[in-house]
């Protein structure tokens, strides 16, 4: 199925601004799944996530559990492209590499937790609930490149809190290895990654985003119709 959006009005351009994504949203699987649109109603305590450090033992390589067939081939494309290298890999190399089956909350929240990396691709959006589950359950998060993307909070700092590889995936087998064979390298990645993550979730956090709400408030205030 073909999606097709007429282009934005150039007189509107001056009312786009970058807000905030929803890497603010909870997902630790914690919350009990009848409360999950709910949650953000609930006191502060109940919201809190519970990382795991990116130092414990990890008995899986990689975890990459997805949909393979979205609605549109820009959905589908880079997800299946990740699918069939991690199948080759697994067949090359003597990797821990789990991709098929359905698995509960729970046992999905078992196996990420003791997972190394998991690959993250873009999907609807460039941003997915994959890169702050990765963060939080202590993996290191490898992503096609998103140096291109104006986001905020950034949890996107090349080679520091993800691991980037371009989006024609030349060098995902390599960025991957290199992972997995260097567990200092692996653990400081996520480790870092985990730590931005956490600080946006923060009492600074907090403070941050109602300092960025009130100048959003006040560029709508001052934007002509």
């Amino acid at each position: 199925m073909e999606i097709q959006r007429p282009p934005l009005n150039p007189r509107y351009l001056n009312k786009i601004a970058c807000g905030w994504n929803f890497g603010l949203n909870n997902y630790s699987k914690n919350v009990k799944s009848k409360l999950r649109h709910f949650h953000r109603f609930l006191p502060h305590n109940y919201n809190r996530v519970f990382p795991i450090s990116p130092k414990l033992f990890k008995g899986n390589d990689v975890s990459y559990h997805v949909s393979l067939h979205g609605e549109v081939q820009s959905v589908s494309f880079q997800r299946q492209m990740i699918y069939k290298l991690l199948q080759e890999l697994k067949k090359e190399q003597n990797y821990s590499v789990l991709t098929d089956g359905s698995l509960s909350p729970a046992m999905y929240k078992k196996e990420i937790s003791e997972t190394a990396v998991i690959p993250s691709p873009f999907g609807y959006g460039e941003i997915c609930p994959r890169d702050f589950e990765a963060f939080i359950y202590g993996a290191a998060l490898l992503k096609p490149d998103m140096s291109m993307i104006e986001t905020w909070p950034d949890y996107y700092i090349s080679n520091e809190t993800y691991i980037p590889f371009t989006w024609d995936f030349s060098d995902f087998n390599t960025k991957l290895i290199e992972l997995l064979e260097n567990s200092e390298k692996r653990i400081s990645i996520a480790t870092q990654g985990q730590k931005n993550y956490l600080r946006s979730l923060s009492k600074e956090g907090g403070r941050r985003f109602a300092k960025r709400f009130k100048t959003l408030l006040k560029l709508a205030q001052n934007t002509k119709r």
